[in-house]
């Protein structure tokens, strides 16, 4: 669901609905409350009709922790690209154009060059799970939620799954069986969650596609997307839902 633990900042006078774990209009709300269809139906449907269409976990996510050096080396570039190794003078350009490159192939596929850690930041813990971006997934490193008192309380790992099986969907996060998440105090980013993520090798696949994208700019061309859409297709990631 695109709503879960999303507050929406181009609305006013929307509320938290404890039912599922995120928000949705005030007056909305209030009227599934007061009928007699059963309010968690109610509010999973107005959540999804609701849902801002712009919002994906991208928003939500701050680097913490990211590669040292560029994934996509420049000497690599310069020997698909059949630049002698020698030749320095456009080292600068080549270098903008891998990161070019890097970025249009994580954008398409969803994934990372290299390991990441991240903050990902939600308003309340979502009853449909939390996903986490960018397989594969390396660790979570802590989930994290605002307490009714004002202080950052840690999530005891026993009270939750972490599913990664399939490195072609996003992660997730789940309750343990039997287990009930405590409620966060309703406040904006009241629930926070540390995950590594990211290849620490990079399939060659994925670097040559970023080779070839970089190269056409530098041979003054304009890159093939069609073929490098063929050749990242196996590692374009789905979302669950």
């Amino acid at each position: 669901m695109a709503a879960c633990g999303q507050l929406p900042r181009t609305l006013p006078n929307w509320c938290l609905c404890p039912g599922v774990g995120c928000w949705l209009p005030s007056e909305a709300h209030s009227l599934a409350h007061a009928g007699s269809i059963p309010v968690t139906g109610i509010c999973f449907v107005l959540a999804e009709a609701m849902a801002l269409t712009d919002w994906n976990e991208t928003n939500r996510l701050t680097v913490v922790a990211s590669p040292v050096s560029e994934p996509v080396a420049v000497a690599n570039v310069k020997v698909y690209a059949q630049v002698d190794a020698g030749f320095t003078d456009d080292d600068t350009l080549l270098s903008t154009f891998a990161k070019q490159a890097r970025d249009w192939c994580e954008r398409h596929t969803g994934r990372r060059f290299g390991e990441y850690q991240y903050d990902l930041r939600l308003d309340a813990f979502p009853k449909c799970g939390i996903e986490l971006p960018f397989p594969p997934l390396v660790s979570v490193d802590g989930v994290y939620y605002i307490g009714s008192d004002g202080i950052e309380a840690t999530l005891a790992a026993s009270e939750y799954r972490v599913d990664s099986v399939d490195e072609n969907r996003t992660a997730r996060i789940v309750r343990a069986y039997g287990v009930t998440w405590p409620t966060p105090q309703a406040t904006t980013n009241a629930v926070r969650v540390r995950f590594t993520c990211g290849y620490s090798t990079v399939p060659d696949l994925l670097l040559n596609s970023a080779y070839d994208y970089a190269k056409s700019l530098y041979d003054h061309a304009a890159p093939d997307l069609d073929k490098l859409q063929l050749w990242l297709a196996p590692y374009v990631v789905h979302r669950w839902g």
